[in-house]
């Protein structure tokens, strides 16, 4: 488990109106595989692992959202293109590898 990912976790379960342990380590890798996902779908890396960055936070609560309604398939449809739609944004946003922006060029 990421320090990271852990100082986010109070944050994502409130998100996920869990106020249990239990299900911690599985969001805590919900949380790495949003990350990963962002990374994979162009953010680039130092951007996608700033979580005091508010976009990157409302992303990563949207996955860990839609993680968890996978058996109500329109509301995972809903949260999965919300998802889609904010990674498209973060990923225009960012132009390099810094996590500088020029809201200029978006």
């Amino acid at each position: 488990m990421k320090q990271q990912s852990k100082d986010i976790l109070p944050e994502i379960k409130l998100a996920l109106r869990i106020s249990h342990s239990k299900l911690d380590d599985d969001i805590i890798a919900n949380i790495d595989a949003a990350i990963a996902e962002m990374i994979r779908r162009g953010t680039p890396a130092t951007a996608a692992r700033n979580l005091e960055n508010s976009d990157i936070l409302a992303a990563i609560r949207l996955y860990c959202r839609k993680e968890y309604w996978i058996n109500d398939a329109a509301r995972y449809e809903r949260l999965q293109k919300a998802w889609d739609v904010k990674i498209d944004e973060i990923r225009r946003h960012y132009r390099d590898d810094d996590g500088r922006t020029d809201p200029d060029t978006s």
